[in-house]
């Protein structure tokens, strides 16, 4: 683990200014090793890998142990010492493999290429990509130049193109530092490591290795001369290396330096060079037959027919409605075959030393090609005849790059031109007669004329030799017979354009005009993306094959063409960036209004009045009130507080108007006592003992205990006894209706109800006798009871009250009155007579009715405007309360003008601003959310946002992840990959996952635009470029091509004796280097080789035919075994028809690959 002076991103600023640093002590390019860390390691300091590599570097323990103990370097130290770790690490690969490439590749991968597969690959594209997109060039540190160098062998001898060592003038590049000898060479490693390699391996000649031996002893090449193993003599012979397209391209174009063409020249001669050859696309078991009809060249006849030989009806005019003519598609199609007969020309002629005429052929072929542009109009049907024509040269015969036979024909039938000093033209005619028709002006003898004659049966090639003749004026007299056979009819050249995919000409046709028009402005669709058909697809390739430069020009146009619509122009203006702050300071104006309204509201409103009160206590109210109470309490109010405190005083008010009080108690009774008084003092008169009635009451058992008692207490208080003289007094019969009474209450507490009806009915009898006895004594009685029924009735009520009644601070409990209502209510309900019979039923409502209202915490009446304040507040805190709310509102703005305003007009105003506030903030999250975004789904994200803003703060945030979904789908598409002028090679892959990822977050115009070049790139194909497909898979096509033309064209590249004619003979008529070249290297091979070869591909099983054709290091192990191109080839196509075509078709592309540097 790393310490804590390391920052835990790896993006982190401490690393880049560590990196800067860090290469410059190295002495490494600026900015490598920051894209090492960026791009290719991208750890964070606190992660370790399972190999247990640590830092954003991600050094291995033994990684850290050995930069310690050879520069002393602790790389766990600090950021600092760790990038300079990396740094020299990187500047040993450097020193290794000359390259930048070839650093990182080891830095990943370390030093042995049996570690690096595709993740070593991945890492290293994306450290140079992200390195040369930051400007960081890939090249080799040029050495010193030397005093008095000798001469190192071209790299031209190894089979590398110019372009790839310097060649064509520009000097040749080494690495600084001696290189490890490995095979094979890392990617991107410079060219000691392959001199070293090629030296070692035997494939430098004697010569070469001693120059090589002197130039190291010299120090002017870096290497340590004990990686250098000569190889024992005994060693097998240096194989033959292939000169490279790029090494022809110069040759052709005559930019090859003299030297360098001297180094090929001598190369052909001693062997150690040989031309290219392509696969062969003759058929293999299971293709479709041969036709017996076609000529030797294997080329169909120029008017087609059906099944029963009756003539087609061939159709004089293709693609008319794409503005071609028969003329067009004709001049096109001649055209392409003189260029690809003066191309060829013109590279013979400079292989066998004739520049002045390479020279001339190729000005003829800058004069054809002006022409051609002048005479053609670039239709449809035209693009695919020069395509078309360009290539049968090549395939005819037999699908070399450069057929020896072809390009020794030309500088053959040359040769009497250039003897006899005549003009361009006159060369360049002949030299197309000789490539073309075979004219060996009597040198090459009749083999050769009669094995090129046959190429001339092709009416196509022949309609080139005829455009020759029509372009540089008349033909040789020996030429005219052979070239006769191009001077068909314009129809006739058009059906045999059309043949050669397979299709009439109207058929051809047709395709043409159904043809889609491109999208991309600029954008010039290919013969094979216009016609669709996969013979024409193949024949494009060949001739992309053949003309490697023409053909990648093509697709840098065409990135061009796209690079131009997806030009950016200037991006829409947004308008001002998001801008919170102002829109807060407005929201702050609005809010200092609405205070200032709510303060003068409070003087205006008046306290709530009951009806409004009972308007409030509804359900709806009962969470707002209770939060208004909790905020007023928060905030140190004490307004519910008092607003509580009067209700209760208006309760206990209430409750002595309901019961009185006990000063009014006492009154009461003293009122009654006075009164009962008076009453009963002229009442008090005693009744006879024999009185009707009062007799036989006095005998029942209890007015005898009645009675008793009553003397007692009469001669205890010093009084005369009740009865006396048979006379009874009158305080004697109170004194026995008392005793009655009390022992009626007695009996009714005791639940003694027999008791209580024995002496209920003896007290009715009782008080019957005294009314009937003394008159005034039932009006007296009446008078005292009614006087007595309030007394017992606020005793009742005030003695179950007392509890209810905070004695403090007054205040009435809602739930104490409720016991006491309840209580009375239950002793109502017992038999006997009882004070709490007294209470009336209205005293016992008006009590409910006060334990109702003090039990109702909502009842507001009374509450003052700032109670009112507090429950506008928690009203308007929640969306849950907006039906309140609004009720509320109303109750405010009846009360109140400020109020009225603060919800109307100025409701309005904040609204609008909180909105703009609330939209400038999301706009800002927009913003920052958009310029962070990286992928589809953060962009997506903004949908999120999009309802917080405003339509205008909408229309920007759109406008800006528009703009990023362009950056971000540009970003993808704009490949690593170069095309051959440096500019971006763009792939349809990358466009049709951009369109699908980022195309609806563009705006309408950049969608429609990415979609149609999409939709162009859809249609290209393999055959001629990028990724594109044609009717089925690339395999599809090929083997359908292949079989077309093994049918068509193969018979003359399969005859083993046209082979013969066509190599051999070539190269016997032209003698020299080119004869070496063209009849040994290139040549037919012999019965006898062809039968031991036929015999080893025999005792080869089909399983392991196919791994050997699948396998490339056992191919190339296996190929070893034989010397010439046609051997190999043999071997190839003996494997082939083991596996069946595929296969074949696979293992050739790979041996032509390998063959073609």
């Amino acid at each position: 683990m790393t310490n804590s002076t390391f920052p835990t991103s790896y993006k982190d600023p401490v690393y880049a200014a560590a990196d800067t640093a860090a290469s410059d002590a190295a002495g490494i390019p600026q900015g490598l090793l920051q894209s090492v860390r960026t791009a290719g390691e991208k750890s964070n300091a606190n992660q370790v890998s399972s190999a247990g590599a640590t830092t954003p570097y991600q050094f291995t323990a033994d990684t850290r142990a050995r930069l310690k103990q050879k520069y002393g370097i602790d790389v766990t130290a600090s950021p600092q010492a760790a990038a300079l770790g990396a740094a020299y690490l990187l500047k040993e690969g450097i020193q290794r493999t000359g390259s930048a490439a070839g650093a990182v590749t080891q830095y990943i991968g370390g030093t042995d290429p049996a570690n690096w597969g595709g993740q070593t690959r991945a890492y290293t594209n994306r450290v140079m990509s992200a390195f040369t997109g930051q400007g960081g060039q890939d090249t080799p540190q040029a050495s010193p130049q030397p005093q008095a160098p000798a001469q190192l062998p071209s790299a031209a001898s190894y089979g590398l193109d110019p372009s790839v060592v310097g060649l064509g003038g520009a000097p040749t590049q080494t690495p600084v530092a001696p290189v490890a000898s490995q095979t094979p060479v890392a990617p991107g490693a410079g060219v000691n490591a392959q001199i070293v390699a090629d030296y070692n391996a035997g494939r430098l000649s004697p010569s070469d290795m001693d120059a090589v031996d002197a130039r190291v002893k010299s120090g002017n090449i870096q290497i340590d001369p004990s990686q250098l193993q000569r190889p024992q003599a005994s060693q097998a012979a240096p194989q033959p290396k292939t000169i490279g397209p790029k090494t022809l391209a110069a040759i052709q174009a005559g930019t090859l330096a003299p030297q360098d063409l001297k180094t090929v020249q001598d190369g052909i001669a001693n062997g150690t060079l040989v031309m290219p050859q392509a696969q062969s696309n003759g058929p293999q078991s299971g293709s479709q037959p041969q036709q017996p009809d076609n000529p030797p060249g294997g080329l169909q006849g120029s008017t087609a027919t059906d099944a029963n030989g009756v003539p087609l009806n061939q159709n004089p005019v293709t693609a008319a409605q794409n503005g071609s003519t028969l003329s067009d598609v004709a001049e096109r199609g001649a055209g392409g075959v003189l260029g690809s007969l003066l191309d060829i020309a013109s590279a013979g002629g400079r292989l066998v030393g004739a520049t002045d005429f390479a020279n001339q052929a190729h000005s003829a072929r800058q004069q054809l090609d002006a022409k051609m542009a002048a005479d053609t109009n670039g239709s449809m049907a035209g693009k695919v005849a020069g395509v078309v024509g360009g290539a049968l040269p090549y395939v005819a015969s037999g699908g070399a790059t450069i057929p020896g036979a072809v390009a020794g024909g030309a500088v053959a039938g040359a040769v009497p031109s250039i003897a006899a000093d005549k003009s361009t033209g006159t060369v360049a005619r002949d030299a197309a007669f000789g490539a073309g028709a075979g004219f060996a002006g009597g040198v090459a003898g009749k083999y050769a004329g009669q094995a090129i004659s046959a190429l001339a049966e092709n009416p196509t090639i022949a309609a080139g030799i005829n455009k020759a003749r029509q372009m540089f004026g008349g033909a040789p007299a020996k030429a005219d017979s052979i070239a006769a056979a191009g001077g068909v009819a314009d129809a006739d050249t058009a059906a045999a354009i059309a043949a050669q995919s397979g299709n009439t000409p109207g058929g051809l046709a047709s395709k043409l005009e159904s043809a889609p028009a491109p999208n991309t402005p600029g954008y010039t669709p290919s013969a094979a993306e216009l016609a669709g058909d996969s013979s024409v697809t193949a024949l494009q390739k060949a001739s992309t094959d053949m003309h490697p430069q023409v053909a990648a020009n093509a697709s840098a146009d065409q990135d061009a063409a796209i690079s131009a619509a997806l030009k950016k122009g200037d991006a829409p203006d947004a308008g001002m960036p998001a801008n919170p702050q102002a829109t807060e300071q407005a929201a702050q104006a609005v809010a200092n209004r609405a205070d200032e309204l709510k303060a003068q509201g409070q003087q205006e409103l008046p306290p709530v009045s009951a009806q409004t009160a009972q308007a409030l206590q509804t359900p709806q109210f009962d969470a707002p009130i209770k939060l208004a109470r909790k905020m007023a309490a928060d905030e140190g109010s004490d307004v519910f507080a008092i607003h509580d405190a009067a209700k209760q005083q208006a309760a206990a008010d209430t409750l002595k108007q309901i019961i009185g009080t006990p000063e009014d108690l006492e009154a009461m009774k003293s009122a009654r006592g006075a009164q009962a008084a008076d009453d009963f003092l002229s009442a008090n008169q005693g009744l006879p003992v024999s009185t009707p009635g009062l007799a036989s009451i006095l005998k029942r058992p209890s007015i005898v205990d009645a009675i008793g008692s009553a003397n007692r207490a009469a001669l205890d208080e010093g009084a005369q006894p009740i009865i006396s003289g048979g006379n009874i007094s009158g305080a004697g019969l109170q004194r026995i209706k008392s005793l009655i009474d009390q022992d009626l209450s007695q009996a009714a507490m005791s639940g003694a109800s027999s008791d209580v009806r024995t002496l209920t009915k003896l007290k009715q009898d009782y008080l019957g006798v005294l009314d009937n006895a003394i008159p005034d004594y039932a009006a007296a009685r009446d008078a005292y009871a009614k006087a007595s029924g309030p007394i017992d009735a606020m005793q009742a009520v005030q003695s179950r009250l007392y509890s209810a009644v905070d004695p403090a601070s007054g205040e009435v409990s809602p739930a104490k009155l409720i016991n006491a209502i309840n209580s009375i209510k239950g002793e109502q309900m017992k038999p006997g007579i009882r004070p709490a019979d007294k209470v009336p039923q209205p005293t016992l409502d008006a009590l409910a009715q006060l334990a109702s209202h003090l039990q109702n915490k909502n009842d507001l009446t009374g509450l003052p405007a700032e109670g009112q304040e507090y429950l506008r507040r928690a009203l308007a805190s929640s969306d849950n309360h907006a039906a309140a709310h609004d009720q509320f509102k109303q109750v405010l703005n009846s009360g109140s003008p400020s109020y009225s305003e603060l919800h109307g007009s100025h409701a309005q105003v904040a609204s609008a601003v909180d909105s703009a506030v609330k939209s400038q903030y999301g706009l800002k999250q927009a913003e920052d959310l958009i310029d962070e975004a990286r992928t589809p789904a953060e962009l997506r994200s903004l949908n999120k946002l999009l309802p917080t803003m405003e339509a205008a703060d909408q229309a920007k945030a759109i406008g800006l992840r528009q703009q990023k979904a362009r950056d971000l789908a540009m970003a993808h598409v704009i490949d690593t990959n170069k095309n051959s002028r440096g500019g971006t090679s763009f792939d349809r892959k990358n466009f049709s996952v951009a369109v699908k990822n980022y195309g609806k977050y563009m705006n309408p115009d950049d969608a429609s635009q990415f979609q149609a070049v999409s939709s162009d790139l859809d249609r290209q194909t393999t055959a001629y470029a990028k990724t594109g497909k044609i009717g089925g898979s690339d395999t599809t096509q090929r083997i359908g091509s292949v079989r077309r033309f093994a049918n068509n064209l193969g018979s003359a590249f399969k005859d083993a004796a046209v082979q013969q004619m066509l190599y051999g003979a070539s190269g016997m008529a032209l003698g020299g280097p080119i004869g070496a070249a063209g009849g040994m290297a290139v040549g037919a091979i012999s019965t006898a080789l062809q039968r031991t070869i036929s015999q080893k591909v025999s005792a080869i099983s089909t399983e392991n035919a196919a791994k050997l054709l699948s396998n490339g290091k056992m191919l190339a192990a296996a190929l070893r075994n034989y010397e010439s191109i046609a051997a190999r080839r043999e071997f190839i196509q003996g494997l082939s028809k083991k596996v069946g075509l595929t296969g074949g078709i696979a293992a050739g592309n790979a041996f032509t690959s390998r063959s073609t540097p």
